[in-house]
């Protein structure tokens, strides 16, 4: 596969299915006013959706990963995961193992960086899941972080919360730092880790404290094949784990757990004196990992693989059915009369027919390649389906997703490109004729598929007979 045809991939696939989720937050928002339970139960199943989305990029390009998890628990309704930061993807590689686990995967909540909340749809979804934008000022993080925990904890919903009290992830800007600020409190650095910041995990435990059996799990991350002196987030990028196939194969991952009643959050030095423990912890694992590749001498450990449960129907939730993006379609169907030129459907709004006419050919050309692409990205995924499904079974019911959708599609196509361009829609034109596409280039991948499946087949019998 070639680079640029991996990264075409990557990014339709991505914005479809992110596209999807946000959509399906949207349309829910009229239900915050009417049913909280009913606003929050749609919120959960987006959360759940995107858990799904995640296992599948991090499968997109055939290259699996494995959680080998040291010292496994039980990951409770009510709980709290602190982890050492070693790349931006740590959180990616959690929330997948709470979906693996079935834990949680839709009530988590990550404290992330501020700067994150404006990554448009990305960052818009987050915001949505509820999750807890910090600007690393405690003058004011503090209010803002108080009155998240304070919703968190005003019920006996399940969560999990999610944070890394080193801040950010270990690299060339964030050592020296951390060297400078142990120096100036007199103690010794960290080699493998940086030195926590103690704040914020302290007031997220207070606040949650009502419940003194929270479960409070401390995760500890390790990963293989990271050339010595270059630094984990350097190596595995976002760029090279989703587009470049360099990820690693095992993620490593050890968990210890306590109750909240046995952690001293009642004094600031007492709770210092055991959060520095466990990265002492830490930091030894470490140490044994960089010689012995493990993070438990002793040997014992879980392997758990980073696929999906139930391939067909969970895929199909990632994508939400694509049923947001059909309904965004088919709600655009009741528009005023219109008239047609020679290749292109217009709306009277004193538009120019010629540049409508070449703008939506123009754009239907090139959205044709980026959509036979994708759907090569749905039938391999459609087509992994493992024992439970034969690829016959696969196909019919991709093809029947698509073609019940035609139905609003053909529908929604009264609406022309231009018209929706000149209301500043830009993303609806381009996914709408994308989706039209879409179906042309869909049939086509089938019909070639179904006829090697054909010919297939009848040389299996041919063989058959001749034996």
């Amino acid at each position: 596969m070639t680079g640029w045809n991996r990264v075409l991939k990557f990014w339709v696939i991505f914005v479809i299915a992110t596209l999807n989720i946000n959509l399906v937050q949207i349309f829910s928002s009229p239900f915050k006013l009417i049913s909280k339970s009913i606003y929050t139960s749609i919120i959960d199943y987006s959360k759940a959706s995107f858990s799904k989305f995640l296992v599948i990029l991090l499968n997109l390009q055939g290259n699996g990963s494995v959680v080998r998890v040291y010292n496994p628990v039980t990951v409770q309704p009510q709980s709290v995961i602190f982890s050492n930061h070693q790349l931006y993807t740590d959180w990616i590689y959690i929330w997948t193992l709470l979906y693996k686990l079935e834990s949680n995967a839709d009530h988590l909540i990550i404290i992330l960086k501020h700067s994150l909340k404006h990554i448009p749809i990305l960052g818009w979804g987050m915001q949505f899941f509820n999750f807890i934008f910090l600007r690393r000022s405690w003058a004011v993080d503090n209010k803002t972080l108080s009155n998240q925990l304070h919703q968190i904890s005003a019920n006996s919903n399940p969560y999990t919360l999610l944070l890394f009290p080193e801040g950010t992830t270990i690299s060339n800007d964030s050592r020296p730092k951390s060297n400078n600020f142990t120096k100036k409190i007199g103690v010794e650095d960290f080699h493998h880790l940086l030195y926590p910041r103690v704040t914020g995990l302290l007031h997220s435990l207070r606040s949650l404290s009502h419940n003194p059996n929270l479960q409070v799990i401390d995760s500890t991350l390790a990963y293989p094949d990271i050339p010595p002196g270059v630094y984990g987030q350097d190596w595995y990028t976002l760029k090279n784990t989703f587009l470049r196939r360099i990820s690693p194969d095992i993620i490593h991952l050890h968990m210890s757990s306590w109750k909240l009643c046995d952690i001293p959050i009642h004094s600031d030095d007492l709770f210092t004196s055991w959060l520095l423990q466990r990265w002492h912890e830490k930091e030894q694992r470490l140490r044994v990992f960089q010689e012995s590749h493990t993070l438990d001498p002793s040997g014992k450990y879980q392997d758990i693989p980073l696929n999906l449960t139930h391939p067909l129907a969970h895929t199909l939730d990632a994508f939400i059915y694509f049923v947001p993006i059909i309904l965004e379609f088919a709600s655009q169907a009741a528009q005023p009369t219109r008239v047609t030129s020679s290749n292109c459907t217009t709306t009277h709004l004193g538009l120019d027919d010629e540049f409508t006419e070449s703008h939506c050919s123009a754009v239907n050309s090139r959205l044709f390649v980026v959509a036979a692409t994708m759907t090569e990205v749905f039938i391999s995924q459609f087509l992994s389906l493992g024992d439970n499904f034969s690829e016959e079974i696969a196909i019919f019911l991709v093809c029947l997703v698509f073609s019940t959708s035609k139905v609003f599609l053909e529908k929604a196509h009264s609406v022309s490109s231009a018209v929706l361009l000149r209301r500043g829609a830009l993303g609806i034109a381009l996914f709408k004729n994308l989706v039209m596409c879409l179906h042309g280039a869909f049939l086509i991948h089938m019909a070639i598929h179904l006829a090697l499946l054909v010919v297939e087949h009848a040389y299996c019998l041919l063989e058959v007979r001749v034996l």
